[in-house]
């Protein structure tokens, strides 16, 4: 199998991060109560984008197990 004509030449983006970087959110561990994040523990769900956090909650009525 050899790739087609577009995917020889398709460009290609790495960005390096730097630990030290005070503007990005590194996930440092992970368990199942939570994620410890940039050395913070964050407790349950969350969401990590580029220089943002999104944490919630699950209620438990909201989970419900199909029989």
């Amino acid at each position: 199998m050899t790739p087609s004509d577009d995917e020889l030449y398709q460009r290609t983006r790495v960005n390096a991060l730097e630990r030290e970087s005070l503007n990005t959110l590194f996930i440092d561990g992970y368990s199942k109560l939570g994620f410890t994040i940039n050395g913070n523990r964050v407790v349950g769900p969350c969401a990590v984008i580029p220089q943002a956090l999104l944490q919630w909650n699950v209620s438990i009525e909201l989970v419900f197990v199909e029989t």
